[in-house]
Protein backbone atom coordinates (compact mmCIF):
# COMPACT_ATOMS: atom_id res chain seq x y z
CA UNK A 1 0.00 0.00 0.00
CA UNK A 2 2.92 2.33 0.71
CA UNK A 3 4.23 1.83 -2.83
CA UNK A 4 0.87 2.68 -4.25
CA UNK A 5 0.67 5.81 -2.15
CA UNK A 6 4.14 6.85 -3.36
CA UNK A 7 3.04 6.33 -6.97
CA UNK A 8 -0.08 8.41 -6.42
CA UNK A 9 1.92 11.16 -4.69
CA UNK A 10 4.47 11.14 -7.50
CA UNK A 11 1.67 11.34 -10.07
CA UNK A 12 -0.01 14.24 -8.24
CA UNK A 13 3.30 16.07 -7.94
CA UNK A 14 4.07 15.59 -11.64
CA UNK A 15 0.56 16.68 -12.59
CA UNK A 16 0.90 19.84 -10.47
CA UNK A 17 4.33 20.56 -11.95
CA UNK A 18 2.93 20.18 -15.47
CA UNK A 19 0.06 22.56 -14.69
CA UNK A 20 2.47 25.13 -13.23
CA UNK A 21 4.69 24.83 -16.32
CA UNK A 22 1.70 25.35 -18.60
CA UNK A 23 0.61 28.40 -16.57
CA UNK A 24 4.14 29.84 -16.83
CA UNK A 25 4.12 29.26 -20.60
CA UNK A 26 0.80 31.10 -20.92
CA UNK A 27 2.15 34.07 -18.94
CA UNK A 28 5.36 34.13 -20.98
CA UNK A 29 3.41 34.05 -24.27
CA UNK A 30 1.08 36.77 -22.98
CA UNK A 31 4.02 38.93 -21.83
CA UNK A 32 5.69 38.56 -25.24
CA UNK A 33 2.44 39.32 -27.07
CA UNK A 34 1.99 42.53 -25.08
CA UNK A 35 5.60 43.72 -24.82
CA UNK A 36 6.71 43.09 -28.42
CA UNK A 37 4.28 45.64 -29.99
CA UNK A 38 5.15 48.14 -27.24
CA UNK A 39 8.87 47.71 -27.93
CA UNK A 40 8.29 48.11 -31.68
CA UNK A 41 6.19 51.26 -31.19
CA UNK A 42 8.80 52.73 -28.85
CA UNK A 43 11.52 51.98 -31.39
CA UNK A 44 9.50 53.61 -34.17
CA UNK A 45 8.89 56.74 -32.07
CA UNK A 46 12.58 56.92 -31.18
CA UNK A 47 13.59 56.51 -34.85
CA UNK A 48 11.21 59.28 -35.93
CA UNK A 49 12.52 61.57 -33.19
CA UNK A 50 16.14 60.86 -34.10
CA UNK A 51 15.40 61.38 -37.79
CA UNK A 52 13.70 64.72 -37.20
CA UNK A 53 16.64 65.99 -35.18
CA UNK A 54 19.23 64.73 -37.66
CA UNK A 55 20.88 62.12 -35.41
CA UNK A 56 20.19 59.17 -37.74
CA UNK A 57 21.91 60.93 -40.63
CA UNK A 58 24.94 61.68 -38.49
CA UNK A 59 25.22 58.22 -36.95
CA UNK A 60 24.43 56.07 -39.99
CA UNK A 61 25.31 58.38 -42.88
CA UNK A 62 21.76 58.39 -44.22
CA UNK A 63 21.20 61.21 -46.69
CA UNK A 64 18.43 63.56 -45.60
CA UNK A 65 15.90 64.18 -48.34
CA UNK A 66 14.58 67.65 -48.98
CA UNK A 67 10.83 67.83 -48.94
CA UNK A 68 10.70 71.52 -49.80
CA UNK A 69 11.52 73.17 -53.07
CA UNK A 70 14.96 74.73 -53.29
CA UNK A 71 15.05 78.40 -52.38
CA UNK A 72 15.33 80.84 -55.20
CA UNK A 73 16.50 84.40 -55.00
CA UNK A 74 14.00 85.75 -57.50
CA UNK A 75 11.19 87.94 -56.23
CA UNK A 76 7.58 86.75 -56.50
CA UNK A 77 5.82 87.89 -59.63
CA UNK A 78 4.00 91.17 -59.12
CA UNK A 79 0.46 91.52 -60.45
CA UNK A 80 -1.00 94.78 -61.66
CA UNK A 81 -3.81 96.30 -59.60
CA UNK A 82 -7.36 95.93 -60.90
CA UNK A 83 -10.19 98.47 -60.79
CA UNK A 84 -13.56 97.13 -59.70
CA UNK A 85 -16.78 99.12 -59.91
CA UNK A 86 -18.66 97.32 -57.10
CA UNK A 87 -18.43 94.31 -54.82
CA UNK A 88 -21.88 94.26 -53.25
CA UNK A 89 -24.88 95.79 -54.95
CA UNK A 90 -27.91 97.21 -53.16
CA UNK A 91 -28.35 97.30 -49.42
CA UNK A 92 -26.00 95.47 -47.10
CA UNK A 93 -28.01 94.61 -43.99
CA UNK A 94 -26.59 93.88 -40.55
CA UNK A 95 -28.94 92.81 -37.76
CA UNK A 96 -28.14 93.98 -34.26
CA UNK A 97 -27.67 91.25 -31.64
CA UNK A 98 -28.59 91.35 -27.97
CA UNK A 99 -26.21 90.47 -25.12
CA UNK A 100 -26.93 86.74 -25.56
CA UNK A 101 -26.14 86.81 -29.28
CA UNK A 102 -29.76 86.62 -30.46
CA UNK A 103 -30.95 88.69 -33.40
CA UNK A 104 -33.05 91.72 -32.44
CA UNK A 105 -35.52 93.69 -34.55
CA UNK A 106 -32.96 96.47 -35.11
CA UNK A 107 -31.28 96.40 -38.53
CA UNK A 108 -28.50 98.60 -39.89
CA UNK A 109 -28.50 99.29 -43.65
CA UNK A 110 -25.29 100.12 -45.51
CA UNK A 111 -24.38 100.86 -49.13
CA UNK A 112 -21.07 100.78 -50.92
CA UNK A 113 -19.64 104.17 -51.82
CA UNK A 114 -16.52 104.83 -53.85
CA UNK A 115 -13.14 105.17 -52.20
CA UNK A 116 -13.06 108.91 -52.84
CA UNK A 117 -15.81 110.94 -51.13
CA UNK A 118 -15.42 113.73 -53.70
CA UNK A 119 -15.84 111.33 -56.65
CA UNK A 120 -18.56 108.81 -55.69
CA UNK A 121 -18.35 106.97 -59.04
CA UNK A 122 -14.63 106.23 -58.72
CA UNK A 123 -13.81 102.50 -58.84
CA UNK A 124 -12.20 100.47 -56.06
CA UNK A 125 -8.58 99.40 -56.48
CA UNK A 126 -7.74 95.74 -55.83
CA UNK A 127 -4.07 95.03 -55.16
CA UNK A 128 -3.73 91.48 -56.46
CA UNK A 129 -1.78 88.80 -54.63
CA UNK A 130 -2.21 86.36 -57.50
CA UNK A 131 -4.56 86.05 -60.46
CA UNK A 132 -7.69 85.39 -58.38
CA UNK A 133 -6.96 86.89 -54.95
CA UNK A 134 -6.27 90.34 -53.69
CA UNK A 135 -7.07 93.06 -51.18
CA UNK A 136 -9.10 96.22 -51.61
CA UNK A 137 -6.84 99.19 -50.91
CA UNK A 138 -9.69 101.31 -49.49
CA UNK A 139 -13.28 100.10 -49.12
CA UNK A 140 -16.06 102.38 -47.94
CA UNK A 141 -19.59 101.79 -46.65
CA UNK A 142 -22.18 104.41 -45.76
CA UNK A 143 -24.86 103.87 -43.13
CA UNK A 144 -28.13 104.64 -44.95
CA UNK A 145 -29.89 105.80 -41.77
CA UNK A 146 -27.22 108.07 -40.32
CA UNK A 147 -25.15 108.93 -43.39
CA UNK A 148 -21.96 108.05 -41.54
CA UNK A 149 -19.19 106.63 -43.76
CA UNK A 150 -16.90 103.80 -42.64
CA UNK A 151 -13.52 103.07 -44.23
CA UNK A 152 -11.80 99.69 -44.32
CA UNK A 153 -8.32 98.90 -45.57
CA UNK A 154 -6.92 95.67 -47.00
CA UNK A 155 -10.24 93.82 -47.30
CA UNK A 156 -9.64 90.35 -48.77
CA UNK A 157 -11.37 89.56 -52.08
CA UNK A 158 -11.54 86.65 -54.55
CA UNK A 159 -12.37 86.52 -58.23
CA UNK A 160 -15.10 84.08 -59.19
CA UNK A 161 -15.06 81.91 -62.32
CA UNK A 162 -17.42 84.42 -63.93
CA UNK A 163 -14.73 87.10 -63.47
CA UNK A 164 -16.64 88.98 -60.78
CA UNK A 165 -14.73 90.05 -57.65
CA UNK A 166 -16.38 89.33 -54.28
CA UNK A 167 -15.40 89.94 -50.68
CA UNK A 168 -14.23 86.75 -48.94
CA UNK A 169 -15.46 85.47 -45.57
CA UNK A 170 -12.29 86.87 -43.95
CA UNK A 171 -12.98 90.24 -45.58
CA UNK A 172 -16.58 90.20 -44.32
CA UNK A 173 -15.33 89.35 -40.81
CA UNK A 174 -12.88 92.28 -40.92
CA UNK A 175 -15.68 94.64 -41.96
CA UNK A 176 -18.07 93.31 -39.30
CA UNK A 177 -15.46 93.50 -36.52
CA UNK A 178 -14.55 97.09 -37.37
CA UNK A 179 -18.21 98.12 -37.65
CA UNK A 180 -18.94 96.54 -34.25
CA UNK A 181 -16.02 98.41 -32.71
CA UNK A 182 -17.10 101.76 -34.15
CA UNK A 183 -20.85 101.34 -33.51
CA UNK A 184 -20.36 99.66 -30.10
CA UNK A 185 -23.01 97.01 -30.77
CA UNK A 186 -22.86 93.39 -31.85
CA UNK A 187 -24.06 92.79 -35.40
CA UNK A 188 -24.47 89.91 -37.84
CA UNK A 189 -24.50 90.15 -41.64
CA UNK A 190 -27.95 89.25 -42.94
CA UNK A 191 -27.79 90.11 -46.64
CA UNK A 192 -25.08 91.27 -48.99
Amino acid sequence: MARRREDVDWYVEMSDALERRQQRRKWIVLALAVSLPLILMGGAVAAIYLHQHGHLERWFGIAKRRLTAPRTTEQPKAFDPVSVKKFQGGDIIYSQLDRNGFVTSISHFFREVGPNPDAPNEEFVVNRIDLDQGKIALYRLRNVGTGEAFEFRDVAVNRLVSGEWVITADGQKLIRDQLQARMRVQIRLIRK
